[in-house]
Order: C-alpha cells, then structure tokens, then sequence
C-alpha cells in the first residue's frame, strides 16, 4: 500500500520532512547489511521496519529512512562510534549502490557522509546494490 505521494503508509504524515531533497541526482552510496548470501529487499529496512528503539525523538521521521553514506571513511566512522549499527549489523557486511533518481528523498544534516534515504513504495533498491566487502 502506498500513499498518493508514492511513499508507504505506514510513513507519517510528515514522513519525508518538507526539508528532504525530492529532486535529487543519482548518487554512489555505501550501507550496512547482515545478508551475506544475496541482496534483498531486508537490506533496506528502516530502524521502524526492524522495531529498534527509536533514537531520534525529537524527529522521529528519521526512524522511517535507510542510512546510506556517500563514502566507505563516514560508513566505518558512523558503524565504530554507534553501539546501535554495531548490535544491529553484527555481521558487517557493506553493500555499494547508487541511489537513483526518483527512487524516494533524501536528506543530508551537517558535514558528514551520512544521508536518510526515504524510499518510494514502488522502488526495489536490490537491483542497484551488490556485496563490496566485510567491514
């Protein structure tokens, strides 16, 4: 199920904020997975989808997007200085993709690699992603 605005409904209301990039270009990107044998659509699950304690009170959108990162330095920096990625991707397996255009928003805060990717309902990320290497 989906909303008129081709994202999930079980996103809230305000789910992507007003301040994601809508109209992004497509991007090279790297996230944590714990799929060792193939790429599947639970490689992409949002810490709302894997019922992880909210981390983001104060903008619980967040909870509803896929971290990515734009380079390998801010994915092993984020994964070493968080208990949470480290509990939740124990078997550290990387996978490098790009986003593409259209595929949902994005969001990028501060001056680090990290960006909350919003997917659209209709978007299967799975063919844009392969195994690059072990953590």
């Amino acid at each position: 199920m989906h909303r008129d605005d081709g994202f999930p409904d079980f996103f809230p209301d305000e789910c992507p904020p007003d301040c994601a990039n809508f109209d992004f270009k497509d991007m090279k990107v790297f996230r944590i997975s714990n799929e060792e044998n193939e790429v599947t659509m639970k490689s992409f699950r949002s810490y709302f989808q894997d019922k992880i304690p909210l981390k983001h009170p104060d903008n619980l959108y967040r909870n509803y997007a896929v971290s990515v990162f734009e380079d390998l330095q801010g994915l092993h920096h984020s994964y070493e200085a968080s208990g949470i990625l480290r509990k939740s991707y124990p078997s550290k397996i990387i996978l490098e993709g790009t986003l593409k255009e259209k595929s949902g928003a994005t969001l990028k805060k501060g001056n680090n690699s990290h960006v909350s990717w919003w997917i659209k309902h209709d978007y299967d990320p799975t063919r844009e992603f392969e195994f690059l290497k072990e953590v």
